[in-house]
């Protein structure tokens, strides 16, 4: 599973794909998700002993996810949306050669050492 900007799932619903305990500010387990409901709206995010946590609104109170976790989804359009975020952060970060080299490098020497090799094999055939 790729690892996502956690900024980039502000304001993002997140679904349940299976049981999601949602959590109070102590970490108590408060109530408990099932595939297909709606998690929460994610508002921020917060660290406790390494820990990511996700906060969720509208509620009330202070309410918790525990991330990652693989129980978790966005809807199809926020998640093209977010990796599509994602993928520019890393260009911008990396710069324009260094990231396609590494996104399209493994086939480029592929399709070149294919070639290389099919050339050798109609040599020797011819």
């Amino acid at each position: 599973m790729p690892q996502i900007d956690v900024k980039l799932l502000l304001n993002r619903t997140l679904y349940a794909k299976g049981p999601v305990q949602i959590l109070d500010s102590g970490l108590n387990v408060v109530t408990t998700r099932k595939a297909g409901d709606v998690v929460g709206n994610v508002d921020s995010w917060i660290t406790r002993n390494g820990i990511v946590y996700l906060t969720l609104k509208p509620f009330q109170t202070v309410r918790l996810v525990k991330v990652p976790n693989l129980n978790l989804s966005l809807s199809k359009i926020d998640s093209a949306e977010v990796f599509a975020q994602q993928s520019a952060a890393e260009l911008k970060a990396m710069g324009p050669v260094a990231y396609y080299v590494k996104k399209y490098g493994t086939v480029l020497l592929a399709v070149l050492a294919g070639t290389y090799l099919l050339g050798t094999y109609i040599k020797k055939k011819l």
